[in-house]
């Protein structure tokens, strides 16, 4: 907060060097806080936060003064994956399916056999998988998630509701 100010702008910017585009404004020098509920950013992109506060002289815009970058930014998470759907496809296979998500670079394909724990599958770029080499009888529960940018560096959305299959034991 500056003391002596009148009002407030907020600049978003994909850089930290740079000012970028004025987002919002305050007359109000009490306000303090600021949410981007902005529902356009790109997913996986780090936005950085100008705030420069300012006095009125003769009715207009007089001194500024720009703060630093906030050094908390905004990362976009992918949506959460929709519509996963499992279909057995014989003894030992089953199909996975489910909505692109706008934004990811891909998906990661999570399972675990029965009550166990999750482990990742794969990770593929594509909206649908087979897996194959099941156990007949033995129930999976498949979960998948979107991720942007490097798949080891990068941002993830929310999982999937999980889904289940079990194929037909063998005869």
């Amino acid at each position: 907060k500056v003391s002596d100010a009148d009002g407030y702008i907020i600049y978003r910017s994909d850089s930290k060097d740079d000012l970028g585009t004025e987002i919002d404004s305050y007359s109000d020098p009490s306000v303090t806080t600021y949410h981007d509920s902005e529902v356009k950013l790109d997913v996986g992109t780090k936005y950085y936060y100008h705030v420069v506060s300012y006095v009125k002289a003769m009715g207009s815009m007089g001194t500024r003064h720009e703060s630093d970058p906030i050094s908390n930014y905004k990362i976009v998470l992918p949506a959460q994956v929709l519509n996963l759907k499992a279909d057995s496809a014989g003894l030992t296979d089953a199909h996975l399916a489910w909505d692109p998500v706008d934004g990811v670079d891909g998906y990661e394909i999570w399972y675990k056999k029965s009550s166990g724990k999750y482990s990742l599958l794969d990770r593929v770029t594509d909206t649908e998988y087979d897996v194959n080499d099941l156990t007949g009888g033995t129930k999976y529960t498949f979960k998948i998630r979107g991720y942007a940018g490097d798949e080891t560096d990068g941002v993830f959305g929310a999982y999937s509701e999980a889904v289940s299959v079990t194929p037909a034991p063998m005869p």
